[in-house]
């Protein structure tokens, strides 16, 4: 006669068993695509229209899946002053991060794509600098040079500004604060490359461009977006 604990033995074995088929471990490898400063976030879409992603992140986007073709969609001009161990100074591109000694910051905060002009080639969002604008760039469509730039909102305030469909209309809208108050910013979406208009949601507060944390979920579950 089988023990009851050489069954509940058996039955530990089954579930473990079970439990290490739904849950495999996954390995991910690094790849570094610059060494330079540039931004404070990226982002990913297809902007090449090949079917693979690729990731933006400052002026720059590379090409997946390999992530070695690098593209410029907007001017890298920014650069600082590095000192050498002879004394001498050298140029280089970017901010000044890691690489210096100095606490610097971008006018890059954010980055999204999104489809904005509907002709089925991924755009690039900038949330810039706490308290600056925001713009999108537009995707020439696999032509070569710098993507026109659409500055929509003036002012984006908060540290944690965030793009997504706030409204329930299935579209998304820059979430953010702006002149003391919190809301979101929408477009025409006939002429999205036009000033986009800012929503208030609250009452105005003590709220500045550096205000740090802001989030949007279900909180009370009523199955809108808070």
């Amino acid at each position: 006669m089988q023990s009851p604990l050489l069954r509940c033995l058996g039955t530990l074995i089954v579930a473990q068993a079970a439990y290490g088929a739904d849950h495999l471990l996954h390995q991910f490898d690094k790849v570094q695509l610059t060494d330079r400063f540039w931004s404070e976030g990226a982002t990913f879409g297809d902007f090449n229209h090949d079917g693979n992603q690729d990731v933006a992140s400052g002026p720059y986007w590379w090409e997946g899946p390999a992530f070695a073709a690098r593209h410029t969609y907007y001017p890298d001009r920014r650069g600082w002053q590095q000192k050498q161990k002879d004394g001498s100074t050298q140029t280089v591109q970017g901010y000044e991060g890691a690489l210096g000694t100095k606490n610097t910051y971008s006018d890059n905060f954010f980055a999204f794509s999104h489809d904005f002009n509907g002709d089925g080639w991924d755009d690039i969002l900038i949330l810039g600098f706490p308290g600056a604008e925001s713009s999108w760039y537009e995707n020439p469509q696999g032509k070569d040079g710098y993507w026109v730039r659409h500055v929509i909102l003036d002012v984006t305030d908060n540290e944690s500004p965030t793009f997504t469909d706030l409204t329930g209309d299935g579209k998304p809208e820059i979430v953010c604060s702006s002149g003391g108050y919190y809301g979101y910013a929408s477009p025409d979406w006939d002429h999205p490359e036009k000033p986009w208009t800012f929503h208030p949601v609250t009452a105005k507060g003590p709220w500045q461009r550096f205000t740090h944390g802001m989030g949007v979920g279900d909180v009370n579950g009523d199955g809108r977006m808070d």
